[in-house]
């Protein structure tokens, strides 16, 4: 059991609570399930726009809500994560699932495909979220890798991808380079922002050995 409360220093409004209740089940193969049962409270001191043309008025909102978490043993070449939850959110309701499926080859390669969906319904409005990402990672030598993200999300409607190549030297220090690039569903021929960060670090000695 945990419990965690937050806040506001200056006016003691309390903004987020929770209450975490779990049971863990662990097998030798390396699955692994948990059922947590969770009462969170959300604290509104201003109107919140939760999605597009969605507002919930201020206020405070609590309930349950239940979200089983199972996977597979993540060290086989191929593995499988799912979390499914039911419960409050704000002033209505929320069902959620997300699933994860990896797979890996040695040290070298690994991919992992993630794809979650929400369900929100309030009285203000009900409205879904998706999200799919692909993330792949490879790494050429202990020390050389290159690892990418592509992602869509539904409610931004954007595509975003990530590419990042890394040469390490000692204590973290070496060449990272770094793509980021975001495009608009509907525009796919323009980008909503785009940037390419380069960094080198190296570690020196400046007094004795």
């Amino acid at each position: 059991m945990n419990y965690t409360s937050i806040r506001d220093l200056a006016t003691g409004f309390e903004e987020t609570t929770t209450l975490h209740i779990d049971n863990i089940l662990d097998w030798d193969s390396g699955a692994f399930l948990s059922t947590p049962l969770n009462w969170n409270r959300e604290g509104l001191e201003r109107p919140f726009e939760v999605s597009k043309g969605i507002v919930v008025a201020p206020g405070t909102y609590d309930g349950w809500e239940v979200a089983p978490h199972f996977y597979t043993n993540q060290a086989a070449p191929f593995a499988f994560e799912a979390t499914i939850s039911y419960g409050s959110f704000l002033s209505g309701t929320r069902q959620g699932n997300a699933a994860i499926f990896s797979f890996r080859h040695g040290s070298a390669l690994s991919t992992a495909l993630r794809l979650e969906y929400n369900d929100v319904k309030l009285p203000e409005g009900d409205f879904t979220t998706r999200l799919a990402g692909l993330r792949v990672g490879y790494f050429f030598t202990p020390q050389v890798y290159l690892q990418s993200l592509v992602q869509y999300s539904n409610q931004s409607d954007n595509w975003s991808a990530n590419i990042r190549f890394g040469w390490l030297s000692t204590a973290g220090t070496g060449l990272f380079v770094v793509w980021n690039q975001a495009n608009g569903a509907d525009s796919l021929s323009g980008p909503l922002n785009k940037s390419l960060t380069v960094k080198y670090s190296r570690q020196l000695t400046v007094w004795g050995g």
